[in-house]
């Protein structure tokens, strides 16, 4: 290629990126926004004639803006802020992400698209931006708020499951890339992975503060610059030969030199360099834009934008009042997190990339980022308006459960010490109960999946036209375990909500039962209702739901006696010691 062609194109970008933040900046609008609709601009698939001559090279581009756009991240990340995240953020980034993937899975089985695809839209639309979310907040000079601080850590959380998410996609595409992916290829390559993070953090941990306290003493930004550049490419190339994602190894550069004492140094240095390449990053997913993709799709653009507004605030409004914050400033929280961004667009890159996703669904993620984004500071501004208004409106009947929640999360606060612990070990047997039930109805549920798709075939051959019969037999054997964990279920949500009510308030109590135990019982649903859809389709598999339900509450005090029984048996077989010697 032409150095002047390079030229060219590199130029083009950047005027384009410059006018772009220009606009962005008039209409008070983020800056993302602006890169990408430059991209669809000078792409190739925008009329009259394309802008760029050589894709190729844009893509390397893109590439090292990927790297410096996650080594950004990273630095900006800390395993010191890690520790300090609450509870709050932990709750709402866990309950966001579990059920924005399966929303996701399932509106693009509603769609008809394949289980990988509806997989990866599950995995897009998962994801909140951390750029565009910071960018928003100190734009509306909102970051000292409290809801705010709940939203950034919540975002410290997303940035690790993010992480892991791509850690574990291109493991996949390494390992094998199809609809059946080999497991235990799989399994062995997140091993690998898991002991090449283990190595590396290790290692830079030990090895980042002296190199940067060496390179410090010297008091020169540029060598600053060039130590901290050369110690992200090298740890991306590193990941990169070892087929793990460049952005992984950008990101964990970017987390251990933060360790390092010139950490926040070595982050303002990087800054403007940053800016740039991810610039061109922006600007190279704009550039991928289909806009007659975009109208062939604008029915599921339109309904996936939907479920990112909605599906983020009530998930995270959700997961923050239930972690502890106050109504209104969980539902602010929930507003500042509804839309995707950077991570999406990896995600979505990464499949398309490995062939294990669809083409269309590229364009699909930009153009839902697009939206969202650009909703993004009207959500923020106007969170203050919508949680009066809907406080407003709100029946009764739904406010007295939210009062007494919250009155039950302050009531432990006022326990006594010997108290609080016998009521701690009380609720740890009961809550152990129920994981140790929910670890037996994965692992059931787990292995006849894997069975089924391992024995497709023959099963097909046995049983024609009942490809159904290992999920039902499956669900069946499940029964007992799942009416024992929801009988647990009921049990420690009625101690919990005696704790924090109190006898003298039967109607408060009441209604915090129903409150715990309907929050209690959604992983069994969404564990059993999950499984079920993926083996036997959406709505094949809601009406086998529906069925076995039926079956339950007949054979109700059958199923659970059954299960206890078993129970006590291998209680009383382990508790069995053999006789002494002297005694017969």
């Amino acid at each position: 290629m032409h150095p002047i062609t390079l030229l060219q194109d590199l130029a083009t970008i950047l005027v384009f990126a410059a006018a772009a933040t220009l606009l962005c900046h008039a209409l008070k609008q983020p800056v993302v926004l602006g890169y990408l609709l430059a991209g669809l601009l000078i792409g190739p698939h925008t009329p009259p004639w394309p802008l760029i001559a050589d894709e190729h090279t844009i893509e390397s581009f893109a590439e090292i803006g990927l790297v410096m756009l996650m080594f950004g991240l990273g630095l900006h990340f800390s395993i010191g802020k890690l520790l300090k995240v609450g509870r709050i953020a932990v709750v709402v980034a866990l309950i966001e992400v579990v059920v924005m993937v399966m929303l996701g899975y399932l509106l693009g089985r509603a769609f008809g698209w394949s289980v990988m695809d509806a997989v990866f839209l599950g995995a897009i639309l998962s994801m909140s931006s951390t750029t565009i979310i910071i960018k928003a907040l100190q734009d509306l000079k909102m970051t000292h708020r409290p809801f705010a601080q709940i939203i950034f850590g919540t975002l410290i959380v997303e940035d690790i499951i993010a992480i892991a998410m791509l850690a574990l996609i291109s493991t996949a595409s390494a390992a094998g890339g199809s609809e059946a992916v080999d497991v235990g290829a799989v399994m062995l390559k997140l091993g690998e992975l898991a002991l090449f993070m283990v190595l590396t953090t290790v290692a830079g941990l030990l090895l980042m503060p002296r190199l940067f306290a060496f390179v410090s003493r010297f008091g020169s930004n540029e060598m600053l610059l060039i130590t901290a550049l050369g110690v992200c490419f090298a740890i991306s190339l590193l990941a990169y030969q070892l087929e793990y994602s460049i952005a992984l190894g950008a990101f964990l550069a970017g987390v251990l030199v933060a360790e390092s004492p010139a950490g926040p140094k070595v982050e303002a240095v990087v800054e403007p360099v940053r800016d740039m390449f991810s610039a061109v990053f922006f600007v190279a997913i704009g550039m991928m834009i289909e806009p007659a993709t975009l109208v062939e799709y604008w029915m599921p653009v339109t309904l996936i934008t939907l479920l990112v507004v909605v599906g983020k605030v009530g998930t995270c409004a959700l997961g923050a009042f239930i972690g502890g914050a106050p109504a209104v400033r969980a539902l602010r929280s929930g507003m500042g997190m509804a839309q995707i961004g950077e991570f999406s667009f990896i995600i979505a890159q990464h499949g398309t990339a490995a062939g294990v996703a669809s083409g269309f669904l590229y364009p699909v993620t930009v153009a839902v980022s697009a939206v969202t984004t650009f909703l993004t500071p009207y959500l923020i501004k106007s969170s203050d308006a919508f949680s009066k208004l809907l406080s407003r409106f709100l029946p009764t009947r739904l406010k007295l459960p939210l009062r007494y929640y919250q009155r039950w999360l302050e009531s432990f606060g006022d326990v006594a010490d010997d108290e609080r612990a016998m009521i701690r070990r009380i609720l740890r047997r009961m809550t152990l109960y129920i994981l140790l039930d929910l670890v037996l109805i994965i692992a059931i549920l787990a292995f006849s999946g894997l069975a089924a798709r391992r024995f497709d075939a023959e099963l097909e051959a046995l049983l024609p036209h009942l490809s159904w019969a290992l999920p039902i037999a499956a669900l069946v054997l499940c029964l007992p375990i799942i009416i024992h964990a929801i009988g647990k279920q009921r049990a420690l949500a009625m101690a919990l909500a005696d704790v924090g009510v109190g006898p003298n308030r039967p109607f408060g109590r009441a209604l915090m039962r129903h409150l715990l135990f309907a929050l209690m019982l959604l992983p069994t649903v969404a564990i059993v209702l999950g499984f079920t859809m993926a083996m036997v389709g959406s709505w094949p598999g809601l009406v086998l739901l529906l069925v076995l339900l039926a079956v339950a509450g007949v054979l109700w005090q059958r199923l659970a006696s059954l299960y206890t029984r078993a129970q006590l048996d291998i209680t009383a077989t382990l508790a069995e010691r053999p006789a002494e010697p002297g005694h017969h």
